[in-house]
Order: C-alpha cells, then sequence, then structure tokens
C-alpha cells in the first residue's frame, strides 16, 4: 500500500510541477508546494492500513474553474471525477448567491468538526 500511495504521489507530483512549469512564478510558492505535499503523504502514508484503504484517493488532477471554488470543514456540494471529468453538484437546495464549498477531506457521516479540524492540523498556510 505504501508503495501505490508513493506512486500516486510522484504522479500528482509530476502534474504539479507540469502545471508550475506553465506558469512560472515565484519559487518560494513552488518549495512551499512541495514541503505541503510532502507532508500531507507522510501522514496518509503512516496511517492504519485499512483506514488508508478504505478513504484513500486514487485521482489526481488540476481544475482551473473548480480552483475558484473555496474550501471549508462544512460543504455544502459533492464532487466526484469519471476519466477526466470532475462533476460538480450541490449538497442540499441552496439559497441565491450561497457560496459552493469544497471539503478539505472526505468528510465521513460520523466525522465532527473538531475530528476535521485535528486531522487537518499538521497542515501549514501557505
Amino acid at each position: 500500500m505504501a508503495y501505490y500511495a508513493l506512486e500516486q504521489f510522484s504522479l500528482c507530483a509530476e502534474r504539479l510541477q507540469q502545471a508550475l512549469a506553465l506558469n512560472p512564478g515565484n519559487k518560494d510558492t513552488e518549495k512551499d508546494l512541495e514541503r505541503t505535499t510532502r507532508k500531507y503523504m507522510q501522514g496518509k502514508l503512516f496511517y492504519d492500513q485499512q483506514q488508508q484503504e478504505e478513504t484513500s484517493y486514487t485521482t489526481c488532477g488540476i481544475w482551473a474553474t473548480a480552483s475558484f471554488v473555496n474550501c471549508s470543514c462544512l460543504r455544502n456540494r459533492h464532487r466526484s471525477c469519471i476519466g477526466d471529468m470532475l462533476i460538480v453538484r450541490a449538497g442540499r437546495d441552496l439559497g441565491a448567491s450561497t457560496e459552493l464549498v469544497f471539503s478539505y477531506v472526505l468528510l465521513e457521516e460520523t466525522l465532527r468538526y473538531k475530528e476535521t479540524q485535528k486531522s487537518l492540523s499538521y497542515w501549514e498556510p501557505i
């Protein structure tokens, strides 16, 4: 399982490097991205293996339009991928001008707000 996760990390890293090459900018941003991604993957690699198999992601991609959607611990929409297509749908009825937000992590129904905060505590803002 650790090998598979490293393989997925390598694929994601390659795609991120390609995106950065197309959009050259601040070298510090590139270093921060690499540091944060490595820290995240280390956390994923040293999980309880069964839990990792149940919650691991097998896709990686960069969607320019979807990148404008903000993140929150409490989401109001769902996303799914079919091939290279990202499908976004509301999780409940939303009023006009309601901001759509992704969740930072795949939320389980049993996961509480404080547990979500704890699981994200090793992330550092860039």
